[in-house]
């Protein structure tokens, strides 16, 4: 199977989910940042499909993650901290001073999208100490 076509064409396209469940975590790695993208509407039916699959990939993925905490997209910030709550807690600490962050520092922007709360949601189910490590 080509990379490209584990890429959904639409919001309604979960035919490369089963594929994504399988496939090595090192063949996929050029694309994970286009499937991460899925995760900015959480209306949009594939999304929560995603969720499912993309934690499998998180080591993988903590590039792009921390690109994204430290971006202005706040409402894709919740949508990352909901995933990050499903990975495991050795990657969580690779993004952990950005979830910190969040939590203890937020932005203008991550107040107003109530961000803090996934970030501390994190904070307690990791037991990652005090919000100001």
């Amino acid at each position: 199977m080509r990379l490209e076509n584990l890429i959904p064409v639409d919001k309604f396209d979960d035919s490369q989910i089963d594929e994504l469940k399988t496939i090595d975590r090192h063949t996929v790695m050029p694309i994970l940042d286009q499937l991460l993208v899925w995760l900015q509407d959480l209306n949009c039916p594939i999304a929560q499909k995603f969720f499912d699959v993309l934690p499998r990939f998180q080591a993988e993925l903590t590039p792009c993650i921390l690109e994204i905490l430290c971006s202005d997209d706040d409402m894709w910030k919740n949508d990352v901290l909901r995933l990050i709550e499903n990975f495991e807690l050795e990657t969580v600490r690779i993004v952990e001073p950005e979830i910190k962050r969040i939590a203890n520092k937020p932005t203008v922007g991550e107040l107003s999208e109530e961000t803090p709360v996934y970030a501390k949601r994190i904070i307690d189910k990791f037991i990652l100490g005090d919000f100001k490590d």
